[in-house]
């Protein structure tokens, strides 16, 4: 592996001496070792251990105890049926909410719509069913967060219940068939050496099919007659000669949707000389027959829509606020109040409050009160609620004024107090109640 080194290996070696000579041009020298082989036998002793284990005795009881659980014990309400996570249903789709609680003393419910308190009315039923169980039934639904909040003097639980409304559309009507944008005229005057071209233009639904016809039989695009389509135009060409007077020409158009027809009859147009001779007799009175009809046309058109007009009414006799809304941010437990104004030259109005778009009804705990042009909003014992659109409106007969705002109920701060016996003296500074008084005392 090294230069002046060598290694050789044996896999099986004999015994006997082994001898090495190492030589060069200046001289060699030799190397001997003896080698000695032995056998080793291995033999091998197998050893089996057995090892006896006795299972303990098991003693088990001859009769079972009886451990009775007391149920009757106070606890706080603890939902076993509640409201599902969220609900979809349809806008005239009664629904039922219904929550059980296992309380001892007997729970009361509360039914919440947006953290305002639901009372019974036409829409809205609240029945107890059974002990701990209450049942919410509403006519017609309005969307947002439904709670139910059971308590006794143990404790409280809450759950709530995500509703969406979904509004039926109302079905639409199909469109209509196609209508002509360009029409034919009643009458088409051609020359008997020169082409005639019609062209009409048509609205609706694409793709359109137009077909041509004259005198009931349906006209072809060939060498001689060319008819062309080009979306919702086509164009009638006519070869010379080929229009004969009294031909009617009818062009059809359809789509998905319906089909439109339009027609003009081909007249000749009389020679020069002639035609002069016609016009000058007869012009006064086709000027004056268009010059009536048109009249006619007109007249019949004011007529028409002289009774949809209406006077229109003064604006300022519609509502308008001089004194609105503005944002609220009040504690838990505070009174709620807000006042809004109109301007005294408008009409009597009708006022709505709102919150989160839901119509605020009168109750023990939120008072409403109106008059014609001003109304206030009363609200005692506010909840906890963040971020609450609070709108009212005004109608009358001549129009609609709306005035918003953001409602933020914040939890109360907590606060300490340091309660002070009645008897315990005012603190102040030391003075003396009574001076030192000279006096004479005798040794001993």
């Amino acid at each position: 592996p090294e230069e002046n080194v060598s290694v050789a290996t044996f896999q099986k070696p004999t015994p006997g001496l082994y001898k090495v000579v190492a030589s060069n041009p200046h001289g060699e020298v030799t190397a001997v070792t003896k080698v000695t082989t032995e056998h080793v036998v291995e033999e091998l002793h197998e050893q089996t251990t057995v090892t006896t284990t006795a299972k303990p005795t098991m003693y088990s009881l001859s009769k079972k105890p009886v451990v009775t659980v007391r149920d009757d014990l106070p606890k706080p309400p603890r939902f076993v049926e509640k409201l599902p996570v969220f609900l979809k249903v349809g806008s005239e789709q009664p629904i039922k909410f219904k929550a059980a609680v296992d309380a001892v003393p007997e729970a009361t419910f509360m039914w919440l719509l947006n953290n305002f308190e639901l009372k019974k009315n036409q829409n809205i039923t609240i029945n107890r069913i059974a002990e701990n169980v209450s049942e919410l039934s509403l006519q017609k639904v309005q969307p947002g967060k439904y709670d139910v909040v059971a308590k006794n003097h143990m404790g409280q639980d809450s759950c709530s219940c995500k509703v969406i409304v979904e509004y039926e559309q109302p079905a639409q009507p199909p469109p209509p068939p196609p209508r002509f944008t360009r029409t034919l005229c009643e009458e088409t005057y051609f020359q008997e050496d020169e082409e005639t071209i019609l062209e009409v233009a048509a609205s609706g639904s694409p793709p359109f099919s137009f077909v041509w016809s004259a005198d009931g039989t349906e006209l072809r695009s060939t060498k001689d007659t060319q008819i062309t389509v080009d979306g919702n135009r086509s164009t009638l060409i006519l070869p010379k000669g080929y229009a004969k007077p009294g031909t009617v020409i009818t062009v059809e158009v359809s789509d998905r949707y319906g089909k439109n027809r339009s027609q003009t009859i081909m007249r000749e147009v009389i020679k020069e000389e002639s035609r002069t001779t016609i016009t000058i007799e007869k012009k006064p009175e086709v000027v004056v027959k268009e010059e009536t009809v048109k009249e006619e046309v007109v007249k019949e058109e004011q007529v028409k829509r002289e009774p949809v007009r209406r006077p229109s009414q003064p604006a300022s006799e519609a509502p308008r606020f001089v004194h609105e809304l503005e944002n609220i941010n009040i504690y838990e437990g505070d009174t709620l109040r807000a006042s809004v104004r109109l301007c005294d030259e408008g009409a009597a109005s009708n006022f709505g409050w709102f919150a989160n778009g839901l119509l605020l009804i009168p109750s023990e705990q939120v008072r409403i009160k109106s008059t014609t042009h001003q109304s206030t909003l009363t609200i005692e014992n506010i909840g906890e609620m963040s971020n609450v659109e609070l709108c009212v409106m005004a109608r009358n007969q001549f129009g609609t004024a709306s005035s918003a705002a953001t409602l933020n109920v914040g939890r109360r701060p907590d606060e300490s107090f340091e309660m002070v016996p009645p008897d315990l003296p005012e603190e102040c500074a030391p003075k003396i109640v009574e001076p030192l008084h000279s006096a004479s005392f005798i040794d001993g």
